[in-house]
């Protein structure tokens, strides 16, 4: 009998989640491999396991768990890991699984919104010590000492651990002379991912998923300050007089799920407002005839046909909505919006 590869990716959101799906259905689903997904965050209880294909397995260790040494060297490493797939790099959790491979294991670094496609204005030097250093206390207080040398360098690619890169787009990579293997993921390969990937979530309200038709799909940037929210509500309205869409949907930022912003939103708007930990690439990806306007979001990464994509970067960051030190490249599908007076330039569907 044939000893099957086995694959390990080790993730924390919903969207690092649908990322794995897609890249093993394009490329692991043959049977000639088995594939653990290993749930390390408390988000993932929105991710419907019971609906996972037959040669996809999962285990969810929480860095918080009291057994976490035994658990991960227990039910990660139970069997030789041919390819084992991250997101991060220089985190404790993350830092202590790649620190018990082996030789005979290739490490593969996906990619976790636009890092890979940030130019980064900003010195990170003292950050990347003060990161490494809680690496090595984190695992410290968890009683696990970590017995490799590590310090992380400015980008996480960088790492002496990775073999591979994983991107959705690899023509818009900050570091094009890299020599590192870079493998191309199509969100949503196959005719059918979308659907299997919408089983997948538990959806809290029927129309969650419906069908998204002749609608503005706003992807709202982070934004702590109070002050600005509501000018980002008066710059929506502004938005939607320009594209005209029958409907609306907002998709707040998963990072922060503020009450404050949210009310402050839905009393604007009304009940079109998602807070929740779906990805906006799965409401995108059951959309039609539709606008996607976002400020540099990595959902406008993902090209729907059926769907136009904007992005507001040197607006928002001219009226200050959006950090002024992130230049993020976006494809070339995204229309560039320095003034909302482009809409006017351009015909929308």
């Amino acid at each position: 009998m044939e000893i099957k590869k086995h694959n390990v990716f080790v993730l924390s959101t919903e969207y690092q989640f649908i990322l794995a799906i897609s890249i093993i259905e394009e490329f692991f689903s043959n049977g000639a491999f088995t594939n653990q997904l290993v749930l390390k965050g408390p988000r993932s209880s929105d991710v419907n396991t019971q609906n996972l294909p037959d040669y996809v397995s999962f285990v969810k260790i929480l860095f918080e768990d009291k057994n976490l040494e035994s658990r991960i060297k227990n039910e990660i490493y139970h069997k030789k890991i041919d390819n084992l797939f991250v997101v991060h790099t220089y985190r404790a959790y993350e830092t202590y699984v790649l620190s018990l491979a082996t030789k005979s294991t290739r490490i593969h670094l996906m990619q976790d919104g636009s890092l890979f496609y940030h130019t980064m204005e900003i010195s990170l030097f003292l950050n990347r010590i003060k990161e490494t250093y809680l690496i090595y206390k984190k695992l410290w207080d968890k009683k696990i000492l970590l017995k490799k040398f590590v310090i992380y360098p400015r980008h996480l690619h960088k790492s002496r651990f990775i073999k591979e890169l994983w991107m959705t787009n690899p023509d818009l990579f900050v570091d094009p002379k890299t020599k590192l293997k870079i493998n191309k993921v199509h969100l949503f390969p196959k005719d059918d991912t979308v659907e299997k990937c919408n089983k997948l979530f538990f959806v809290k309200k029927k129309e969650d998923f419906k069908e998204i038709s002749d609608c503005l799909i706003y992807l709202a940037p982070i934004i702590r300050d109070r002050t600005i929210m509501s000018l980002e509500i008066e710059e929506i309205k502004k938005i939607m007089a320009k594209v005209n869409k029958k409907n609306i949907l907002i998709k707040l930022h998963p990072v922060i799920l503020d009450e404050y912003r949210l009310n402050l939103m839905k009393s604007a708007f009304g009940n079109v407002v998602m807070q929740n930990y779906i990805p906006a690439e799965m409401y995108i990806a059951n959309s039609k005839n539709s606008c996607v306007v976002g400020s540099a979001s990595t959902a406008l990464f993902y090209e729907n046909p059926k769907c136009q994509s904007f992005a507001l970067k040197k607006y928002y960051q001219r009226i200050g909505l959006y950090a002024t030190w992130k230049n993020v490249a976006l494809p070339k599908h995204v229309h560039l919006i320095d003034d909302l007076s482009d809409f006017d330039k351009i015909q929308i569907r």
